[in-house]
């Protein structure tokens, strides 16, 4: 099958463009950069390539049409050469996303490669999509494929693509096979310093075994001796580390641009958005299109980019609200204050936008979740689940309700709480302090089949967490612990479910193993007690009340501490919104006074964080063309390798012994 896939001549425009998105086409001969093992004498290996710098790394790309063809070699030994021998190839699929996914590993007999980047364009769309395959020897390796529709920015794109591929290969480098050859290779040079500078009697030189008489007498050719060995011992030492520094891909050029470029913002850097507000913000949620809905004691407001607040609610105190814009509705919890408890109320986004009253309790007494009266609090479905539902703690009861209409039913209906009908009310010994519902994979198939979605929820007590399936009621222990937990939340990695749970100054990352069981598969001990903890890899970020923490996912190290008083975390839908009362980096408008008094209250800021500066990626692309392009490993000025790219085609293959991420096709 390979043979097929190497004997591709011609390049379509799809593909040509793909080439000049990802690098410069160049010509070999005299080619001053880093060559990929291609000829620059005399154009034995093709008379171009194509060729890029990125991140500090050179990529020099195999391209299967441009290295050479013979009519009489069926199986182009000489193209099988470079790209059987690099560690990734990027395969470029010339068809429809079907064409991609039918995409197999298989296709290519290969003991080197193990990762396979397919990428296809769709010209109806204009946009490109991405599915990658890694042998299961290869440790997983970020950014991770986010679940969109395709890369409609084709820069982003490229960036997402090379920051993949040259990932995977340095997480191949932790395989056996790459671990035993680096072991090997510092053993070679263990054995090699020993032999000239090891401590047996016979290794000894002759200036150590010299009368006294004669080393005072050569005192500086001894001295000089005993210098260059010194420094010999130092280069093999610098070899050593250079390697290992390229393995764990750190770089002269990464920290030269740390040094010389002190200024440049970190990717959780905040981003000013209002300032010197005079109210404490309790809650909000971001309303795409419009602005923040913010919520304080003394009511709510539209706060506009542009423009001034806007007060829509004098009901007080709102602690809790959700914007479900695709629904047309907003669910938002008031805490008890006096005689009144607690209750959730459901409230059409349309009628807030053209209502000119400030709303209260009375205009809101109708739109309240009657069986949710004295609330503790609530958890509505993530966005990606089947429907929406919402489940509502009530004491020692949790109830669960789903939203009865579709999407496309936002414009036919005017219901609020009619549209939430009560599926399961369940009953605990101990108080459920907080709840996550979650959909499994299976569960979420079942009711696409079945035409339900009651799905399955997290629930935390003093005791620990328990999974409990909804429909059922059917419970299963997933953590003990003896304390007030903090927070749950269902997260996804490489299409696997896992949940964050935190309680005390703990952060677990837990993944179900089998038989109901789960284990721990990351830990993160926090300075302080959070409130919130927000999952961004590679980072994970923590809110506690006078703190913000960001530690990496991977083994939970410190990358920085801001101590800021008042800290509330707002929302995290689209972007990362907080509120303090310190203003950070100085943005401060000429207009904006600080309080003249320390007896003063303290004004209010609101920060963002772009989802888009943490997880340094957009969008994934896919594709599948009949050609064959691969590079080869690349160097660095940093000393960290770099990704081959290879584009090949043939008929679909079923099943295969590698793992996968895709990106714009359903789970």
């Amino acid at each position: 099958m390979d043979d097929e896939l190497l004997s591709n001549q011609a390049n379509s425009t799809a593909f040509n463009n793909f080439l000049s998105l990802i690098g410069q086409k160049v010509r070999l001969k005299d080619f001053g950069g880093y060559k990929g093992g291609l000829d620059v004498r005399g154009d034995m290996t093709g008379q171009y390539s194509y060729y890029t710098k990125f991140e500090g790394h050179e990529i020099m790309y195999h391209v299967s049409t441009l290295l050479p063809f013979s009519t009489d070699d069926i199986q182009q030994v000489e193209r099988k050469r470079h790209i059987g021998n690099d560690i990734v190839n990027i395969v470029f699929v010339d068809g429809t996303l079907q064409d991609l996914l039918r995409f197999n590993p298989l296709f290519i007999k290969s003991q080197f490669t193990h990762i396979y980047a397919a990428v296809s364009y769709q010209h109806d769309t204009s946009q490109y999509h991405l599915t990658v395959f890694s042998e299961k020897s290869v440790p997983l390796f970020s950014p991770s494929l986010p679940y969109q529709s395709g890369f409609s920015d084709h820069q982003e794109f490229r960036r997402f693509l090379l920051v993949k591929c040259i990932n995977g290969e340095k997480a191949t480098y932790n395989t056996d096979v790459f671990a035993t050859k680096r072991e090997r290779t510092y053993q070679l040079l263990l054995k090699d310093s020993l032999e000239q500078y090891g401590g047996g009697e016979e290794s000894k030189p002759a200036r150590d075994r010299m009368v006294l008489s004669e080393g005072l007498q050569d005192t500086a050719r001894t001295y000089w001796k005993k210098d260059n060995s010194r420094k010999d011992i130092f280069v093999k030492v610098g070899q050593s580390l250079k390697l290992e520094n390229m393995v764990c891909g750190y770089g002269k050029e990464r920290r030269e641009r740390k040094e010389t470029q002190p200024g440049v913002s970190k990717p959780w850097q905040p981003v000013s958005v209002h300032t010197s507000l005079q109210i404490e913000i309790i809650a909000g949620d971001c309303w795409a299109g419009v602005g923040l809905l913010v919520v304080a004691r003394e009511g709510g407001w539209i706060l506009r980019q542009n423009g001034a607040p806007e007060k829509v609610f004098s009901l007080s105190p709102i602690v809790q609200i959700n914007i479900m814009e695709s629904l047309g509705i907003m669910v938002f919890r008031t805490e008890k204050v006096g005689k009144d408890q607690g209750l959730v109320y459901v409230y059409r986004l349309a009628e807030l936008q053209t209502n000119s009253k400030i709303l209260g309790r009375e205009e809101l007494r109708e739109h309240g979740l009657e069986p949710s009266r004295g609330c503790s609090g609530y958890s509505v479905s993530n966005r990606n689940h089947s429907g929406l539902r919402l489940a509502i703690i009530v004491g020692r009861k949790i109830l669960v309700y789903s939203w009865i209409h579709a999407e496309e039913w936002i414009t036919f209906t005017d219901d609020t709480v009619q549209g939430f009908t009560q599926v399961q009310e369940l009953t605990f010994l101990e108080q459920p302090l907080v709840v996550s519902l979650v959909e499994r994979r299976m569960e979420r198939k079942e009711a696409e089949v079945e035409g339900r979605s009651e799905g399955s929820m997290v629930v935390g007590t003093r005791k620990g967490f328990e999974m409990v399936d909804v429909s059922t009621g059917a419970r299963e222990d997933i953590l003990t612990i003896d304390c007030e937990p903090s927070d749950v939340q269902e997260i996804w990695e490489d299409e696997r479910e896992e949940l964050l749970v935190t309680h005390s100054c703990t952060s677990l990352f837990l993944r179900e193993s089998g038989a109901g069981s789960w284990q721990v598969l990351r830990e993160i001990q926090w300075n302080c007690q959070p409130n919130k903890v927000v999952p961004a890899f590679p980072y994970t970020l923590a809110f506690s009340p006078d703190s913000f923490e960001v530690r990496s996912t991977i083994n939970g190290n410190l990358l920085q501490t801001l101590h800021l008083p008042k800290l509330s975390l707002i929302a995290t839908k689209d972007d990362i919104f907080f509120t303090t009362t310190k203003m950070i980096n100085n943005h401060r408008r000429h207009c904006d006074m600080e309080p003249m008094s320390k007896f003063c209250d303290p004004l209010y800021n609101i920060y963002k964080i772009p989802w888009v500066l943490l997880v340094r990626h957009a969008r994934p692309v896919v594709s599948v063309d009949r050609t064959v392009l691969d590079s080869g490993p690349s160097s660095s000025s940093s000393g960290s390798p770099s990704c081959p790219l290879s584009a090949v085609s043939g008929p679909p293959s079923a099943g295969l012994p590698w793992t996968s991420q895709s990106f714009g096709t359903s789970p």
